[in-house]
């Protein structure tokens, strides 16, 4: 099943590293004859290749990619500019396209899908400043101090529904911000109008960690060294893309910090604790349809299914 996709919809490849999701979206991007846009934080740099795991040269050729390596050496890139950036596409070269985004930054997904005000996971701490300043007011006095505080929110709301005049305060008190001028956000996220197919790629634990193995000895087959030793006679020591995943420990080894085997262990270390974040964050998402990496064939098909019009 093949062809084109309702230009109403935006399709998601999403997960954790190392799960395949670039040949997943490199093979849906044939099938739909679409093109595929950049949802990763590191792989938008020109000259941050092979230790990102850009897709290649080869990859480049066979479908339309955008966001990787753009940027120059040294640049930095905000969520909110992220979002300005795929806005530019949609409304320029990918008009009246189904874009299909990939990528395991979650928080630039949450930006396309939520806008930049998403409320973020309470502390401990928040829930306690929650918990003493409702005991403090008392339900009533919180729900009238509400009214005073965002009355277009709080006139939603019923005097009983603890609930969400609870959940109205923790946004005040985390964000600072009213719960109104979130909504406002929200209205303008970029993917706002569209259907969102969102497929998750995931694989058990211990094959992963077999995969990052496997993956990192072939970037320093590649020349994963060299990358960052231009990059640091280039002067670019400083850069905070350097401090990401996999380079920290690369720079570390150039600096003779480490041991090659050592630099290696780390290496597939912090991407294994890089992972369990990732999945930490993905499992708040109850709308992922989640697919083994094993068997990528059924994530495909599934988008096939729900994306033609």
């Amino acid at each position: 099943m093949s062809g084109v996709v309702s230009t109403s919809k935006a399709i998601i490849i999403l997960g954790p590293t190392g799960t395949g999701k670039s040949h997943v979206a490199l093979e849906l991007a044939l099938k739909l004859k679409t093109s595929i846009i950049n949802t990763d934080s590191i792989q938008v740099y020109r000259d941050l290749v092979i230790g990102s795991a850009q897709p290649s040269k080869e990859d480049f050729k066979i479908a339309p990619h955008y966001l990787y390596g753009y940027l120059p050496n040294g640049a930095s890139l905000t969520a909110a500019a992220y979002c300005k950036e795929v806005e530019t596409l949609l409304n320029g070269k990918l008009t009246n396209t189904t874009p299909l985004f990939c990528g395991g930054s979650g928080f630039y997904i949450q930006a396309l899908e939520k806008g930049m005000f998403a409320v973020p996971t309470l502390t401990e701490v928040q829930k306690k400043s929650v918990d003493e300043k409702l005991e403090d007011w008392g339900w009533q006095k919180t729900y009238e101090e509400l009214l005073k505080q965002d009355p277009a929110v709080a006139k939603k709301i019923h005097e009983n529904d603890h609930y969400r005049i609870r959940r109205a305060w923790e946004i005040i008190l985390i964000t600072g911000k009213n719960p109104s001028e979130i909504a406002a956000q929200s209205d303008k996220a970029t993917l706002k109008n569209r259907k969102i197919i969102k497929i998750g790629l995931d694989i058990e634990k211990e094959k992963l960690r077999k995969r990052i193995a496997t993956r990192t000895e072939k970037m320093l087959q590649d020349g994963w060294l060299e990358e960052v030793e231009a990059l640091l006679q280039a002067g670019h020591r400083d850069w905070s893309a350097l401090k990401s995943v996999g380079y920290l420990e690369v720079v570390e080894h150039i600096d003779g910090v480490i041991t090659k085997a050592e630099m290696i262990e780390r290496i597939i270390t912090s991407n294994m604790q890089l992972i369990k974040k990732q999945r930490t964050w993905f499992k708040r998402d109850q709308e992922i349809n989640w697919f083994s990496s094993d068997d990528t064939s059924k994530a495909v098909q599934h988008v096939l299914n729900n994306s033609t019009p």
